[in-house]
């Protein structure tokens, strides 16, 4: 049984540092460059709920299947998996909740309004101070997963 639980360890770990680390420093930076920033918007806010979930599953998942597996992770794999559910967390409850009601807020003004115009530039940077969090948060996340995937690989 430990093969397979080490064999789903490896997969699951290969499978969630290679997709977050994809889409966060390949794919979104392209889309980013290549599509205006409406259609950008809308596939990044379809995907983000789902991408944060996985980033948090990941967290609880590794460290049980190291566990289910006999790999002894030390603390090292444990605070670096606890750290990750952290960033991960603060991106899927608060940082891109909070960013999408201050994007949904700017939508809804008339920049016609000169009162508006004032509003949406303190919305701007409202976002922008909170974009930057939640890039910061997805930073900690891919630097705790990579970590643990020391750790891991010293392990195997």
């Amino acid at each position: 049984m430990s093969a397979v639980f080490k064999t789903t360890h490896l997969l699951s770990y290969s499978f969630i540092f290679g997709a977050s680390t994809y889409y966060s420093y390949i794919v979104s930076p392209k889309m980013f460059k290549v599509l205006d920033k409406e259609s950008f918007s809308t596939i990044q806010s379809a995907v983000f709920r789902q991408y944060f979930g996985l980033q948090v599953l990941s967290g609880f998942i590794l460290p049980v299947l190291a566990y289910k597996s006999g790999l002894k992770i030390g603390k090292v794999g444990y605070y670096s998996a606890g750290i990750s559910i952290i960033a991960s967390l603060s991106n899927l409850l608060w940082l891109q909740p909070l960013c999408h009601n201050i994007k949904k807020q700017r939508q809804a003004l008339d920049l016609q309004k000169p009162e508006d115009a004032v509003e949406d530039e303190i919305l701007r940077k409202q976002f922008g101070k909170y974009h930057g969090l939640s890039l910061l948060m997805n930073v900690i996340y891919s630097a705790s997963l990579l970590a643990y995937g020391i750790k891991f690989g010293s392990l195997i």
